[in-house]
């Protein structure tokens, strides 16, 4: 089997927690040759943990000079990395969200085409054996009559802490700081109109393009893309959010609470349709191997029937990146793709727009 040259550019807790020791695991798949950070502490203790030779500060340097087939982008912000590697025709497996304004997104769609590398979106959700069988047990509900989306989690760092151990240091170069205030500034006014937004409309964008990412694109596979948002609502200090789309027969719910202090993840896709009902249920990704699971329920000659389906304890990590693998060395198209990440940044907007209206 091929082995594909990558660089981590990132190496902060998602690269700690999940991309890197799932690419060790795959280690007949990808040899890990460069790692980037703009912390010189973290580059060089997470490069000497996982016996990573080559080591850069800046990402031009390592997708330019490394040799690497491919990279993963786990920074802050994503497009200009993205790029770069783009015009160096390098492939990308790119974090959600892949970015934040519909211009840039429209960049790096047009830059894709242009490459002879291919950009890979990080929707690892969709990659979840129990995610795609629910798809084709979907496929088979003739009537849908509901669909529910729920993400309610207790914070990332309530499992973190307590499962992994995660390296962060405080030698960020004060340049950095200036650079991010500076691009959220571009974002807010291409987004907002404004760099004065209001601080509960800014948190909700932002959540929606982070934990919410996973939702809508999982929606969108599953059941397609909604017609309109019918109604959508943000509230409290922490991100709390709900939205009901409007599909051409039914409708779909989705509820969102990001809760302090609390130790639960309760996230999961139900369709409802007539005499069966579509499950899946997913479990923190920060802890590895919890299964994602698939439940379906009939109702056939009066019996009531439930099946309860654990595919695989792998998580769906190994599974995108099994895919990407795939993506480099046999020429497949990408399952989920920049033109999939501008679909969600649309239905953001939608969102946003309702919401501003109806405040």
């Amino acid at each position: 089997m091929q082995k594909v040259k990558i660089g981590v550019i990132g190496l902060g807790e998602i690269a700690q927690v999940t991309h890197i020791p799932t690419l060790k695991r795959l280690d007949d798949k990808y040899e890990i040759i460069a790692g980037c950070d703009v912390s010189e502490k973290l580059r060089e203790k997470i490069c000497e943990e996982y016996n990573i030779p080559q080591q850069y500060a800046d990402y031009h340097e390592l997708i330019e000079k490394s040799g690497v087939d491919a990279v993963l982008v786990l920074t802050k912000d994503h497009t200009d990395v993205v790029l770069t590697a783009l015009a160096h025709d390098k492939y990308v497996l790119v974090e959600k969200p892949m970015c934040l304004t519909l211009s840039d997104a429209d960049k790096i769609i047009e830059a894709n085409k242009k490459s002879k590398g291919e950009v890979v979106v990080g929707y690892m959700r969709c990659y979840a054996p129990a995610f795609e069988m629910a798809v084709k047990e979907v496929g088979g509900i003739e009537n849908i009559r509901y669909v529910k989306l729920r993400d309610i989690i207790g914070g990332n760092n309530y499992f973190v802490r307590q499962a992994n151990k995660v390296y962060k240091f405080d030698d960020m170069p004060e340049s950095i700081a200036e650079i991010n205030k500076q691009r959220d500034n571009e974002i807010c006014l291409e987004v907002h109109g404004t760099t004065d937004v209001d601080p509960q409309i800014k948190r909700m964008y932002n959540f929606l393009n982070g934990l919410s990412t996973h939702d809508i694109s999982a929606m969108r596979e599953i059941i397609g893309r909604p017609q309109k948002v019918e109604s959508a609502v943000t509230w409290g200090d922490a991100p709390s959010i709900n939205v009901v789309f409007k599909y051409d027969k039914f409708y779909a719910a989705y509820e969102t609470v990001a809760l302090t202090g609390y130790g639960r993840f309760d996230a999961s896709i139900e369709v409802f349709g007539d005499g069966k009902t579509v499950s899946v249920y997913y479990d923190t990704p920060y802890i590895s191997n919890l299964p994602v699971k698939l439940v379906v329920t009939e109702t056939k000659d009066d019996v009531f029937e439930e099946r309860i389906i654990r595919p695989t304890y792998l998580n769906p990590f190994d599974f995108e990146l099994a895919h990407f693998h795939e993506v480099i060395t046999t020429g497949i198209r990408p399952k989920t793709t920049p033109e999939d990440a501008k679909e969600d940044l649309l239905i953001f907007a939608d969102i946003l727009k309702y919401v501003k209206e109806h405040r």
